[in-house]
């Protein structure tokens, strides 16, 4: 108080003052603000205090903020009136349109000196306040306000027509409040494929909401259904995506429309692991595009299958349906990327590294040329796999940090949360198991936030890697049963594989070897069936190791030479190393126990 005064202030005022305006600073400052400019304030030779001590003082802050505008002058009054129909915050040049320059002047000194504005520059002033701007606004007339709003929005028109992409959300408001409806709902679509554009996706949805709930054409209301669909999943609430869905196929929509909406159910299925429902909604959304004759629709609905079919590991039926996508898609040149892209996830699978990279590169240089987020953030989750697998760990990195930035701007929850998992695997491997174990329950956190069993069933089995590392089997084995029981409910193959022979080896280090042995058999046959020869090499060279144990060891020199032949043939050195360690003494233990 003795900083806003410049004096030493009584016992009594700061007491009065606290009292009136509960600490609240707006209060207090426009309550001494009224005292000051009333004559209230007087001093007793050593410190201020109240003139008058049965002055009525506002004990309501709108009431006070009402008395300190009306004791404005007319021209001050007026003009902070027009600022607040611009906005808390406002362009000067716009006030300057709706005054005269001599009241501007006026305008703007008394109300920065009255405290109930402020100049940010020579261009923008604001509200002191919410209160303040709000109780101006309040002030006025409806009629007046309603003018006003229309000629604010026409002035945004005139003095930013050579770029008005900022302002459009500021014209649908002024707009909606002219009772322009023509005007409105343009700048409010406007303002809808802006926030779309920038991946604002929950502020797109309350828009979208509020478009919906206008009478616009029926053309509009399908388009911006299946906008808010798209925006649904892409956020992860698949559940709310496929309602919608649901709700629009029991209108009478024509076959295009129709066949949006399938493939929105199917790719919100798909998200959700639930594969055969995805088929099912695809292969509805395939036959109504062959109905039309949609070739670009029937090569994304062929991409779109041949990712379910590699979701559950049959990589023999995802290369056909990659293989009939770009047969359709010959003319467009970012489709045929695309599925070249997911042609290369396969090959990855399969060993084929190199192959798999150009194909990645490719497809990400296509996606720069378009500046399109989400599919750099994809490739380049796919690029850094590759540098996982041959253990550039730096480079793997540097691809899955981009991914996440880009993931993490756009929304794209599903994206983020692989690539959380992904980060995590990475520093699993470079044995800092504490960062790993942050990044992969961050990713837990989100894939079960959005129901994202797919890559659940992955992070668990990642912490459970982890845990087996510190030596707490117990906890790693319970984490590896929660992951195939997420992989089984989907009818993942590759993530049944890959968890049951994991089981195998907790059994082994718990020395159950018959229940090693079982789990191992399990992963090795469903990794037999999908030729992935990586996965398959390691866990020939598991279960080597297990008869080696049980001491079967010409069962385990067997599967040892198996995996050291893929080994090489995959140029995997490590694993090269240890298939020959293993070979090398169950060779010396044979000729051993056939000396007399």
């Amino acid at each position: 108080m003795e900083q806003f005064f410049k004096k030493s202030v009584s016992d009594s005022l700061v007491s009065l003052l606290w009292k009136k305006s509960e600490g609240n600073p707006l209060f207090l400052e426009q309550l001494s603000l009224h005292l000051v400019d009333n004559n209230m304030i007087v001093s007793d030779g050593e410190f201020l205090v109240l003139k008058k001590t049965e002055y009525e003082i506002p004990s309501n802050i709108d009431r006070l903020i009402v008395s300190r505008l009306d004791s404005l002058s007319a021209i001050t009054r007026d003009g902070i009136q027009k600022a607040s129909v611009i906005g808390k915050e406002f362009e000067i040049v716009l006030l300057k349109s709706l005054l005269k320059d001599k009241k501007l002047k006026v305008v703007l000194s008394e109300g920065e000196k009255n405290k109930i504005i402020s100049l940010l520059s020579n261009q923008t002033a604001f509200f002191r306040h919410i209160l303040l701007h709000e109780i101006a606004y309040k002030m006025q007339f409806e009629n007046t306000l309603v003018r006003l709003h229309g000629r604010i929005a026409r002035l945004y028109e005139t003095l930013f027509s050579e770029n008005l992409l900022p302002y459009y959300e500021t014209l649908y408001h002024h707009y909606k409040k002219s009772k322009n409806s023509k005007k409105y709902i343009y700048y409010l679509k406007k303002t809808i494929e802006k926030d779309i554009k920038g991946y604002s996706n929950e502020n797109a949805l309350t828009l979208i909401e509020e478009l919906l709930n206008e009478k616009i054409s029926s053309a509009d209301r399908c388009d911006y259904s299946l906008k808010k669909g798209e925006i649904l999943r892409h956020i992860g609430r698949y559940e709310s995506a496929l309602e919608l869905y649901r709700k629009l196929l029991k209108r009478k929509t024509n076959l295009e429309t129709a066949a949006k909406l399938r493939k929105g159910a199917g790719e919100a299925y798909w998200a959700m692991g639930k594969y055969i429902e995805a088929l099912r909604e695809y292969d509805r959304a395939l036959e109504l595009y062959s109905k039309m004759r949609d070739e670009m629709g029937k090569a994304e609905i062929f991409e779109k299958k041949g990712m379910v079919f590699y979701n559950k590991g049959d990589y023999k039926k995802a290369s056909e349906e990659f293989k009939n996508g770009l047969h359709h898609a010959k003319k467009s040149k970012d489709r045929t990327a695309s599925i070249l892209s997911n042609l290369g996830l396969v090959l990855y699978r399969q060993g084929e590294y190199d192959k798999a990279m150009s194909f990645y590169q490719r497809s990400l240089k296509n996606a720069e040329s378009t500046d399109n987020l989400n599919d750099q953030a994809l490739f380049l989750l796919r690029i850094g796999l590759i540098h996982f697998e041959k253990q550039n760990y730096k480079s793997a990195l540097d691809c899955y940090f981009k991914a996440l930035d880009m993931n993490s701007r756009i929304g794209n929850r599903r994206n983020e949360g692989v690539t959380l998992g992904n980060i995590g695997t990475v520093y699993n491997d470079m044995g800092e198991s504490f960062k790993a174990l942050e990044y992969l329950q961050r990713a837990l956190k989100i894939d079960r936030e959005i129901n994202n069993l797919d890559n659940e069933s992955i992070v668990l089995g990642n912490l459970a890697n982890i845990y087996a590392v510190k030596g707490d089997y117990m906890m790693s084995l319970t984490y590896y049963m929660e992951a195939l029981e997420v992989d089984r409910k989907i009818g993942s193959k590759w993530s049944e594989a890959i968890d049951l022979g994991n089981i195998g080896q907790m059994y082994k280090l718990q020395k159950n070897y018959s229940l090693s042995d079982k789990n191992f058999k399990l992963c090795i046959g469903i990794i037999r069936e999908m030729n992935a020869r990586y996965p398959l090499s390691h866990f020939l060279l598991q279960r080597a190791q297990l008869q080696k144990d049980m001491n079967n060891l010409s069962l385990s020199l067997k599967l040892a030479e198996e995996s050291l032949d893929i080994a090489k043939e995959l140029k995997k050195e490590k694993m090269i190393l240890n298939a020959e360690a293993l070979i090398k003494s169950l060779k010396k233990k044979n000729s051993k126990n056939k000396q007399p």
